[in-house]
């Protein structure tokens, strides 16, 4: 035992630091940057934190803590509950502060994955186990600890196993690293490729492919980059490969080195794929197969003194997924995009889904481009959530080499995708037992099959979505299935709107969700269609609708006569 000072003037008391071997509770594996491990009870993917017992007894948890603070011993503290001898017990490292013994638990606090002190305390309170001064930098999906419960033998592990005994079995080796990071140049350059494993060799492609162990050219020197181009490579070692690394180079034509914009400028150039992929359309959705998303570079430049320029360093440059989006808009003259990829551009809150939306000027289309953005900005000033936006010039490259002139779109505007998320909705996920949480679902068109075919991830064999019972109370619908002529007073009456799921998706949503959510609609239309109960101010509709919401809504309609108002795109949630 050794004694170590104290953690500041507000603590008196001196704090132990226990050394091995372990016999006491240890902090056995930790994730820093878990992306597809484990998920906690909301779906989210924001790091753990696993407690052991190695001893031969139970231990009560009242008394103890994890903190990632020197300075604050005490920061999170267990629930007080067992952990039998020999357990595990996973702590999710979120922020999100739960306690509840009977739950899963988490911290208050999350890990950084570029390390950081990171302990677990005991009554005393007492140092049980730390890493101190600090765990060493983290990777996507490894986890990082001790093996047989040794203090001593800190490692990298490549199988995470949280809840259970540690496997040693090495990680991958790091990503290569690129000398020049991807952006938009105007002459050739030398590139390097540097595997920070001794002895790994790198293999990377040029054509899209995604390279492996027997998949690419071997890197032996600097590669020479001419002209537009996207490179991916990995590192192998001992038979282990690493995750993909990558960039984007785009050429910069000769007219477009001195070319302005009042507007920001945006780039889209998907490596000489061709023309950008789209599903169609048809009057009801049916029938129509989502397409696949393809790789693209998207790049965003910001006004600098009131102009930007191609020769300004990017706001944003980010490898995206993207397709066409849309039903009758995809028949326009230039066509309105949906992009995947967790980016902020321009400043915008970042998030996963974006739409490049082109608001065709003819005269029976939107000759004022404002028919969407002048209601959302409108309702902003309201008060109200409208999704964000910012209008740019577009470039749009589906012919490979250099970005040009000829590849000019005219004016487009980058929306925000009406989604959950802290920035946008911001509800809790729906739980899958459907008792809490919260849900979107989009009165629209059918969704499009899944791009991967039937059954889909839930067991679905076509589209999921339903009709309301009406005025009539009486459901003369059957889920999943269009009409000609939707029977009864059912709602939507409009024959190709449907209320589809969205949070969670139609692909995704289980039977208890669904029935949740249906649920809510049923408990809504008994009191909006009881002629006794239907304006009472507690029990009537306005427990069940944000009354200024629907007042807003029908203003906004009116006042731009939106066609498709009260009958396509809307969002209830």
């Amino acid at each position: 035992l050794t004694a170590t000072n104290s953690w500041g003037a507000t603590n008196a008391q001196r704090l132990i630091q226990v050394v091995q071997p372990a016999d006491h509770l240890v902090t056995s594996e930790f994730m820093a940057d878990d992306q597809t491990i484990l998920a906690d009870e909301d779906g989210d993917h924001s790091g753990w934190i696993e407690i052991h017992n190695p001893t031969a007894s139970p231990i009560n948890l009242a008394g103890h803590f994890l903190t990632d603070s020197e300075n604050n011993p005490t920061k999170w503290a267990f629930p007080a509950t067992n952990l039998e001898s020999g357990a595990y017990l996973v702590v999710f490292a979120s922020g999100k502060d739960r306690t509840n013994a009977a739950a899963p638990l988490h911290t208050n606090f999350r890990l950084n994955n570029a390390g950081e002190y990171l302990s677990l305390i005991g009554p005393g309170p007492v140092v049980l186990h730390s890493y101190a001064p600090a765990f060493p930098p983290q990777r996507p999906d490894i986890s990082y600890g001790i093996l047989g419960d040794d203090l001593s033998l800190e490692c990298y592990m490549g199988v995470p196993t949280p809840g259970t005994v540690n496997d040693g079995t090495p990680p991958p080796p790091v990503s290569p690293q690129f000398s020049v990071p991807g952006g938009i140049f105007t002459q050739p350059f030398s590139l390097t490729l540097s595997a920070p494993d001794a002895g790994a060799q790198i293999l990377f492609t040029t054509n899209g492919a995604w390279p492996d162990a027997t998949n690419g050219i071997v890197c032996i020197g600097p590669i020479q980059v001419t002209n537009t181009t996207h490179i991916r490579a990995v590192a192998v070692l001992d038979g282990r490969v690493s995750r993909v690394s990558g960039a984007s180079y785009l050429k910069l034509g000769a007219e477009l080195v001195n070319y302005t914009s009042p507007l920001p400028i945006m780039v889209i150039d998907n490596f000489g794929a061709g023309v950008i992929p789209q599903k169609g359309w048809n009057a009801t959705g049916a029938g129509i197969i989502q397409v696949p998303r393809e790789p693209a570079a998207w790049a965003t430049f910001e006004r600098s003194n009131g102009v930007s320029a191609f020769t300004n360093s990017p706001q944003m440059f980010s490898l995206v997924g993207i397709r066409g989006r849309g039903a009758y808009s995809t028949e326009w003259r230039q066509k309105p995009y949906s992009v995947k990829a967790m980016v902020s551009p321009l400043g915008m809150p970042a998030h996963a889904d974006w739409v490049l939306y082109f608001p065709d000027p003819d005269q029976n289309k939107d000759p004022a481009l404002l028919f969407n953005t002048f209601a959302y900005e409108l309702s902003r000033t309201m008060g109200d959530y409208a999704v964000r936006f910012r209008w740019v010039e577009a470039f749009v490259n589906e012919d490979g080499g250099e970005l040009k002139l000829s590849n000019r779109r005219g004016i487009y505007a980058i929306i925000e995708r009406v989604a959950r998320g802290k920035d946008r909705l911001d509800f809790q996920k729906l739980s899958a037992d459907g008792t809490t949480g919260g849900w979107l679902l989009d009165i629209n068109r059918m969704d499009p099959q899944p791009e991967t075919g039937w059954p889909a991830p839930n067991g679905a064999v076509s589209p999921s979505f339903f009709h309301t019972a009406g005025p009539n109370r009486i459901v003369e619908t059957t889920p999943n299935t269009a009409y000609t002529t939707v029977p009864g007073d059912d709602l939507p009456q409009q024959w190709n709107a449907f209320i589809n799921f969205d949070n969670p998706n139609g692909y995704f949503i289980n039977t208890a969700q669904r029935a949740a959510v249906e649920g809510w609609f049923k408990q809504f239309e008994d009191v909006l269609y009881n002629d006794t109960l239907w304006r009472d101010p507690v029990n009537g509709y306005r427990r069940y609708i944000v009354q200024s919401d629907f007042i807003d809504y029908f203003i906004m309609n009116v006042l731009t006569r939106n066609g498709d108002g009260l009958l396509l795109r809307m969002f209830p949630w």
